[in-house]
């Protein structure tokens, strides 16, 4: 039995495994990428260096950005980009795809709104395209919707100025294919007190938190980010990571007693539900969370999930201490399994549903000798 897991395992995984291109170039202070049923890569073109970014999968969120942690969470910020979608088909009203936020480290153990979100979905009847701003206002999400626009106004040129600010104060200021410098504003959403979640911690840009309905039409589709400008020069770590995201296990830890394989079945029935977001808050997890202690000292150690129910469970594997707001790795699917393998090290095994707030039961199985 194990042979044959351990067989499909490293199929799944020669399937699934991605060695990262040399970078042609880099827009700083982007340094950070998160993919997830996606792919993202920079490309340099003649006068500019661009971002390239793709749903690949149709079965659930995707994401595919890039990010940064700001020095100073509450300063000001100017954000410019370009992006244009060659291909695109029509969209309706729920098959939307964030393209910049603004996520506070509040996010991650409170599950508080975004600072801002850029959004692009379609209209009720999808004849044309609609740019929604969201903000953080008074506790929970609020947002303004600019008017509706076809393809033909693509590429968007897109500026967004944040003010974060106490009780009366906080703005975003929206400019869609326009000078910032010398016309009004396309959008204006006050959002007072916005300074109440700690600020903008981390800048992703992207493909973020896109939804099945968006995936089933755009699958394919390049969405090239160009032009990306942004007044935050300078990349300092912050403890958004080592502090937000540093959420307790809450179910027991995967050993192997000193054998070689183990297999542990549990449930998310119960499980944590501070965790709302992971990966910079490019990914969501809706339901309770399970989370297992597992570490290892060998190069490579693989994990695999299956689970039971009507809706699939996700898993993904976290630096421990880093907690699911840091670099998690996705697993991939295969053969009827989630997969996932990484390099020797102290981990944290994040199980959970994106798609419903229901629980649900699994099995897991880790191949190779496990630190006890």
């Amino acid at each position: 039995m194990h042979n044959r897991i351990v067989q499909q395992m490293a199929l799944a995984l020669a399937s699934v495994a991605a060695t990262p291109a040399a970078l042609a170039c880099e827009v700083a202070p982007f340094s950070d990428a998160w993919n997830w049923g996606a792919s993202s890569a920079w490309e340099e073109s003649a006068d500019d260096c661009e971002l390239r970014a793709q749903v690949t999968s149709i079965d659930a969120s995707a994401a595919a950005t890039v990010s940064y942690l700001r020095r100073d969470p509450l300063a000001p910020l100017r954000l410019h980009f370009t992006v244009e979608a060659p291909g695109l088909p029509a969209l309706n009203a729920i098959q939307g795809v964030s393209l910049v936020r603004g996520t506070p480290r509040s996010a991650v153990t409170e599950g508080a709104a975004p600072v801002f979100n850029v959004v692009l979905l379609g209209n009720l009847s999808s004849t044309a395209y609609i740019l929604g701003l969201q903000g953080w206002c008074a506790g929970s999400s609020c947002s303004v919707a600019l008017p509706s626009f076809t393809s033909d106004a693509f590429p968007l040129d897109i500026t967004l100025d944040v003010e974060i600010g106490d009780e009366t104060a906080g703005l975003l200021r929206l400019w869609v294919n326009s000078d910032p410098d010398t016309t009004a504003p396309s959008a204006v959403l006050p959002v007072p007190g916005n300074a109440a979640t700690g600020g903008a911690d981390r800048v992703t840009l992207g493909l973020l938190a896109t939804t099945p309905a968006f995936n089933q039409v755009a699958a394919g589709v390049p969405f090239v980010f160009g032009r990306i400008r942004t007044s935050d020069d300078q990349v300092f770590w912050t403890d958004f990571e080592s502090l937000a995201g540093n959420v307790e296990p809450n179910r027991p830890p995967l050993t192997t007693g000193g054998g070689v394989n183990s297999t542990y079945a549990g449930t998310t029935c119960g499980g944590s539900l501070l965790l709302p977001q992971i990966a910079y808050g490019a990914t969501s997890l809706i339901g309770p969370v399970a989370i297992h202690r597992l570490a290892w000292s060998d190069t490579l150690q693989n994990v695999s999930l299956q689970h039971a129910g009507p809706f699939p469970l996700r898993m993904f594997l976290c630096p421990a201490g880093a907690g699911p707001s840091g670099a998690c790795i996705a697993a991939g699917q295969s053969n009827g399994y989630d997969i996932v393998g990484a390099p020797g090290g102290d981990y944290q095994l994040v199980i959970g549903a994106d798609r419903t707030s229901e629980c649900g039961e699994y099995t897991v199985t880790v191949i190779g000798p496990l630190d006890d």
